[in-house]
């Protein structure tokens, strides 16, 4: 079989909350400038897409003309691509749902990839179909991007063994996440990361209420960062350690907050930033290791105290007085030594 692309359509005008199936809705000003960016990237990336398929639902149409005339190709409807039907529960919100019909909803939750809504159809069912298609488009020998949804390409997933059945309803699948399949490389959804633009990075601090405090923090993190790339003759991903720097204290608030902000970018589609970011308090290193991204981002966290930058010194002697016990002061310790090692490796490459 041929290389397959599946991409999930673009933002809509939807509100957030619905259930949305067959029902049809426009992309959003923010999606279709992001499907311009995204179509791009696509053409540098993936230039030998021969064909172009898409569900026949508004929304993806719509991704699809925009992306089709970059490749200069006609986008193929398929019926098969089209959302999970989702009945007589189509374009309610879910508080609606639950109060309308509780022991449906219950139902659902119990056993979500057989159940299926008054007039629509399964999970296990849409991954049929879907996958009958996506063989189909295969068979024909043309490498393809298949434009379709978030129901559609989970559900897929699930009958791939990708994932699990009971966690269909949890799986992250971001508008424009793309998700290759027979290409040797199969990953979960992931977007570009030309894409976490800074309209998008500031909609992520709301979304998860960041205080301003915080994103002051982050912004100083950035800017310190950029200054230590600027000053050394190493080789990193410069954009890819701002994004992390501004994001890495997304979910300061919470409990285990590395790893929640991780998992918040991973859910956005952004695998790399999260990996990043779920590291930026570890001790852990190599002094053999050449310097990674990764470690621009912690030492340059460590070198700015709120919005200020400091030295080490003056930062980990402030964080030396939060230490309650010993093994908080041996952990401490550990960070310092990683911090002392980094600027040693990079005095090296100035």
């Amino acid at each position: 079989m041929t290389d397959i692309y599946l991409l999930r359509h673009a933002e809509t005008e939807t509100g957030k909350g619905l259930c949305i199936g067959r029902t049809e809705t426009s992309l959003s000003e923010t999606g279709r400038k992001h499907t311009a960016v995204l179509a791009d990237w696509l053409k540098e990336n993936l230039p030998d897409i021969e064909a172009i398929y898409t569900s026949p639902l508004q929304r993806a149409v719509a991704t699809a003309d925009i992306i089709s005339n970059v490749y200069g190709l006609e986008p193929v409807f398929d019926e098969a691509l089209s959302e999970i039907d989702t009945g007589i529960w189509d374009g309610l919100s879910f508080a609606e749902i639950k109060a309308r019909y509780p022991e449906e909803y219950e139902k659902r939750g119990n056993d979500p990839w057989h159940y299926r809504i008054p007039d629509g159809e399964t999970f296990e069912e849409a991954a049929q179909r879907m996958k009958d298609a996506v063989d189909r488009i295969a068979g024909n020998g043309k490498k393809a991007l298949i434009v379709t949804h978030k129901g559609t390409i989970n559900a897929l997933r699930v009958s791939l063994h990708q994932a699990k059945e009971n966690d269909i309803l949890n799986l992250a699948c971001a508008n424009l996440a793309i998700l290759p399949l027979y290409t040797g490389n199969e990953t979960e959804p992931y977007r570009p990361e030309i894409l976490l633009d800074d309209e998008m990075i500031q909609e992520l601090w709301r979304k998860h209420q960041t205080p301003e405090h915080v994103i002051r923090h982050m912004e100083a993190v950035a800017a310190y960062a950029m200054q230590i790339i600027a000053e050394t003759k190493c080789t990193f991903n410069a954009e890819r350690i701002r994004r992390a720097a501004l994001l890495h204290d997304l979910n300061r608030t919470q409990p285990h907050h590395a790893a929640v902000s991780a998992a918040a970018l991973k859910k956005e589609g952004f695998p790399e930033i999260a990996a990043m970011i779920a590291v930026h308090h570890r001790e852990e290193y190599d002094p053999a290791a050449a310097l990674s991204d990764a470690d621009i981002l912690w030492y340059a966290d460590k070198c700015v105290l709120e919005d200020k930058t400091v030295g080490i010194e003056e930062r980990f002697a402030a964080s030396r007085k939060k230490c309650k016990n010993e093994e908080a002061l041996i952990h401490h310790q550990r960070r310092y030594e990683k911090a002392v090692w980094i600027r040693h490796k990079l005095e090296e490459e100035k």
